[in-house]
């Protein structure tokens, strides 16, 4: 097996999910795939959530907490309206990305979120970089490309 760990190249892991037991090597994401992963504000600050939580929480707090942010106010201020536009597309699209990516572990049926092997993997990112709104706050909807 080689080393890639002390390396700045990605290692060629793009499909951790085919190895049969994974490692502390194979739980990695490649460099491409952390970056799909944060371009987008709501999948960025959900991630950032379930760092902060480390443990089980509800869907609905995570969605609860990025609408927060994307609308720079807090959960008890959010009109009803500004939480559904940010549900819906974490729980049709975003959640089950991160889950399958092994970044959370989501049982949509039950509405829970647990931390997965890969999220540590992000503190680096998310430590580091400053709370900032994409295109998803510009758009007075709620919506832009990179969060349908």
């Amino acid at each position: 097996m080689s080393t890639t760990a002390t390396t700045n190249q990605p290692a060629d892991v793009s499909d951790a999910s085919d190895s049969e037991s994974p490692t502390e090597e194979t739980a990695d994401l490649s460099l491409d795939d952390v970056f799909h992963i944060l371009q987008t504000f709501r999948r960025r600050e959900a991630i950032r959530y379930m760092l902060q939580a480390g443990d089980l929480v509800k869907m609905c707090d995570v969605a609860e907490h990025v609408a927060a942010k994307e609308h720079e106010t807090t959960v008890k201020q959010l009109m009803s309206d500004e939480r559904q536009r940010v549900y819906i597309p974490l729980y049709q699209s975003h959640l089950p990305e991160l889950d399958e990516a092994g970044i959370i572990d989501y049982d949509k049926p039950r509405g829970i979120v647990r931390p997965g092997e890969c999220l540590e993997q992000f503190r680096q990112y998310l430590d580091s970089a400053p709370l900032e709104t994409d295109d998803a706050k510009e758009d007075a909807t709620g919506t832009s490309a990179n969060d349908r």
